[in-house]
């Protein structure tokens, strides 16, 4: 009787426990200003990643990975807060020269090897 008793409580303290992780992980549950603030701090370390990178080691995912990210996030957090919003123009504009960047990298490289 012991035995069942605490296998009982044992189940119940594992579901709850579980129930209780999940539900701090959804994103539906946190607060918008601090789900945006997050998404803002990652799509910036995702970026600032990418510019510390050499011109010739990134990938076509990796800049398609980013793109998709800021466009997520820019949806998600459309019109939150103006703060939020601006954060979110300049990354793109940053990422926009990045990209303007590299692919002009990428054209004088093919143009000196056919030299």
């Amino acid at each position: 009787m012991i035995w069942v008793a605490s296998s009982v409580v044992a189940i119940s303290w594992a579901a709850v426990g579980i129930y209780t992780g999940l539900a701090t992980q959804n994103p539906a549950r946190q607060s918008a200003a601090g789900f945006c603030e997050y998404r803002v701090e990652l799509v910036r370390d995702r970026l600032i990643n990418l510019l510390e990178q050499a011109p010739g080691q990134i990938t076509a995912p990796a800049g398609a990975k980013f793109s998709n990210l800021l466009r997520e996030t820019r949806a998600l957090c459309a019109g939150r807060d103006p703060e939020t919003t601006r954060k979110l123009g300049r990354i793109e504009a940053l990422y926009g020269d990045f990209d303007l960047r590299s692919s002009r990298h990428a054209d004088a490289r093919q143009e000196l090897l056919a030299l």
